[in-house]
């Protein structure tokens, strides 16, 4: 998926998803020194630490936003809902349910975790286009290799997918690729331990999942 991260560039082969395999870990990547995390939140809690690639430095302060991309229909578009804080090297933040329009078909959510400046505007619900770019300019890093897997319970998708692996309800996923499909897809992983990188925004290769 080249995120729209890239320019709202989305396809919308959303329910073809199907593809595994190992994905290397990148290179140069340097983690910070410090480890407390920041205050405690509520509700689902997704956590890690910050590393800082080739010659970025882990910011003291920064904020952590929740990007869900929605493919299923036309247009696609991108939709912000939670958001956290970063400090001393490690994030937090608290999830609850997300509304249905940060989901695909009211059924199924993918959230990339974007990390912003700590002094950017932040806005919330379905981003314009100015909205987004505006975002983007603001990203210094984000957890380029994970999302945060949201799932309602008797979800009528079809049966085979990369989300049959995942349970209702929140979870987190690791991006995997297998040579010679065109799409990526998620595996399960823990959500206290999704790395958000420190990086030039343009570098970062996003889970190319739809």
């Amino acid at each position: 998926m080249r995120l729209p991260l890239r320019g709202l560039i989305l396809g919308s082969a959303f329910l073809v998803l199907a593809c595994s395999g190992p994905q290397p870990k990148p290179e140069g990547i340097k983690p910070a020194r410090k480890t407390e995390p920041p205050a405690e939140v509520k509700g689902h809690v997704v956590s890690g630490r910050l590393a800082a690639a080739g010659d970025e430095r882990v910011p003291d302060r920064a904020k952590v936003v929740v990007a869900w991309v929605v493919s299923a229909g036309s247009p696609d578009y991108v939709y912000l809902f939670g958001q956290g804080a970063a400090a001393q090297g490690r994030y937090r933040l608290g999830l609850s349910e997300p509304p249905r329009e940060a989901l695909n078909a009211g059924q199924l959510g993918v959230g990339m975790l974007i990390l912003v400046r700590a002094d950017a505007d932040v806005p919330a619900g379905k981003l314009s286009r100015d909205q987004w770019k505006a975002l983007r300019g603001n990203a210094i890093g984000g957890a380029a290799r994970y999302g945060i897997i949201f799932k309602q319970p008797n979800t009528s998708m079809p049966r085979k997918g990369w989300w049959t692996e995942f349970p209702s309800g929140y979870s987190c996923g690791k991006g995997v690729r297998q040579p010679g499909e065109t799409f990526e897809a998620f595996e399960p992983t823990r959500c206290d331990a999704v790395e958000i990188e420190v990086e030039d925004f343009r570098k970062l290769e996003w889970v190319n999942w739809t």
